[in-house]
């Protein structure tokens, strides 16, 4: 059996910033189905510590070994099988604040200190260092924070093949050279064919070198980020190791989200009993002070609230449908009232407030993440609306499929992998699930909202473009299988043992 160490920065419902904990949760396990021997690692942050159940010390550092005293625990998450591993070292993780920004959403100053500790002992772990009887074959690196384990692991030709996946390549790790320094590193990582990037140090850029093999989180963000537009200044090095490079789309866990089993929402539904999904519309309605009806659309959005996700124009684009507006062709009314989700910018969260505040009847907005809201935001909207600019997968179109939420986007990286544009070619052949813009701008996406909002009008295509988005299937089953060979592949190029960026 293979064993597998996969290496996170977080993962649900331990600890959450975005979908990278989703898929921490469940491709594991969907991994685990297939016959692999998988455990997550993750930092000992204290809700980490304090949602895991069964810990025991398994490995235990001095400082004198790591500069700061270290325990490798063994824990389970409540009512779960899957076995997880963590790195609690107090002095860089137990502290109040998220995993990357403190009280004050500013970037904790030593990261560069906490994450490149993190490598490092995963890292020993991997290489048999710390005498476990429990030794991977492969270790699965994903984003920054853990980037320099590729780098640890590649001089080692007997050691574990490595994967890194990138899940967004905005996020690059970059720290200055005084940074670095500290953390004693080979002075060969400092260089163009390393780690070094336009003058900073970059962990991203460790893992993209060094690793045996990248994945990305989506087929068409895979072609994407080898273009200067998409690829953030890693297109060079993109390009040169594209034979090393697959695009995996991101699977749902349909256990957690699935309307005819969710917990989180008072009335459960399918594909025939949508009238149940009305209730909870109108719950929905009732319990956030918008004003309660039937007839008007009810636009749901769950999002980090920043640039990528197309959220600084977002005020803008509500603000042309807040009122009643006639179409110039049809002569139909268009209105819609909006419910959103989520934290990010200050200039958009005021933004936002204020709209909500002159209007609430029609639009209301919660600040932060509330994972019960977040079910019952997929459960009662019609539309669900992600304008992103770039999406290298996104998660939450695939979950409003499910829920017979119909996405309007725009037509970029897993967004374009997942929805069918209702165009009238797809209309009429019965395979149109959502509504896509082709570009991300005011006018374009406005139109794409107007589209959906006159489609809602029609009841039997809007039942149609529901039941067909329901029946769309995204389980892991089929992504976990790409991994598998992914994996295999990382493994004979291992043992090729070429140098990191001619490999």
């Amino acid at each position: 059996m293979t064993n597998v160490l996969f290496v996170t920065s977080e993962c649900y419902p331990l600890i959450k910033t975005g979908g990278l904990a989703d898929v921490s949760y469940s491709l594991p396990r969907a991994l685990s189905h297939s016959g692999i021997n998988i455990i997550p690692i993750l930092p000992g942050y204290p809700a980490v510590l304090a949602g895991l159940t069964e810990l025991k010390a398994i490995k235990i550092f001095s400082p004198t070994e790591t500069d700061f005293s270290t325990t490798i625990y063994e824990g389970y998450v409540s009512q779960s099988t899957q076995k997880i591993w963590v790195v609690d070292t107090p002095d860089l993780f137990k502290r109040e604040g998220g995993p990357y920004i403190d009280p004050n959403h500013q970037d904790w100053p030593d990261n560069s200190q906490r994450f490149g500790h993190f490598c490092d002992i995963v890292s020993r772990l991997s290489l048999g260092q710390c005498n476990l009887s429990w030794v991977p074959d492969i270790v699965h690196c994903n984003d920054w924070q853990t980037g320099l384990v590729c780098a640890h692991l590649h001089p080692h030709k007997n050691g574990p093949a490595s994967i890194m996946t990138i899940h967004n390549l905005a996020y690059q790790g970059l720290f200055s050279f005084e940074e670095i320094e500290a953390l004693s590193l080979p002075q060969s990582w400092w260089s163009i064919d390393g780690a070094e990037f336009h003058g900073h140090f970059s962990f991203l850029k460790a893992g993209l070198s060094y690793a045996d093999a990248i994945t990305t989180v989506s087929p068409t963000y895979a072609r994407e980020i080898l273009s200067p537009e998409q690829g953030y200044g890693f297109e060079g090095l993109l390009n040169y190791r594209r034979g090393r490079l697959t695009g995996i789309l991101n699977g749902a866990d349909y256990q957690q989200w699935n309307p005819e089993t969710d917990m989180y929402i008072p009335n459960q539904y399918g594909p025939k009993s949508l009238k149940r999904k009305a209730l909870n519309k109108t719950s929905l309605q009732k319990s956030s002070g918008l004003e309660v009806s039937k007839q008007t659309p009810l636009i749901g959005i769950v999002s980090r609230l920043c640039h990528q996700k197309g959220m600084d124009f977002l005020s803008d684009i509500i603000e042309r449908f807040i009122d009643d507006k006639t179409d110039d062709t049809t002569g139909n009314r268009i209105k819609a009232q909006w419910i959103i989700l989520g934290s990010g910018d200050k200039k958009i969260e005021q933004q936002l407030l204020s709209l909500s505040q002159r209007h609430p009847e029609k639009c209301q907005v919660r600040l932060g993440y509330d994972e019960n809201l977040a079910h019952n935001i997929e459960a009662a909207a019609d539309i669900f609306f992600m304008p992103s600019r770039y999406e290298p997968c996104g998660l939450n179109q695939i979950y409003s499929l499910k829920y017979g939420t119909i996405p309007v986007a725009t037509k970029t990286g897993g967004l374009a992998d997942t929805i069918t544009n209702a165009d009238d070619a797809n209309k009429a052949a019965g395979t149109a699930t959502g509504f896509l813009a082709d570009e991300n701008s005011l006018d374009e996406l406005e139109s794409c909202i107007r589209r959906a909002l006159l489609a809602f009008q029609n009841k039997s295509l809007w039942l149609k473009l529901r039941r067909t988005a329901m029946a769309q299937d995204f389980s892991w089953t089929t992504s976990a299988e790409q991994y598998l060979e992914v994996y295999k592949q990382a493994q004979s190029w291992k043992k090729q043992q070429l140098p990191a960026l001619l490999s």
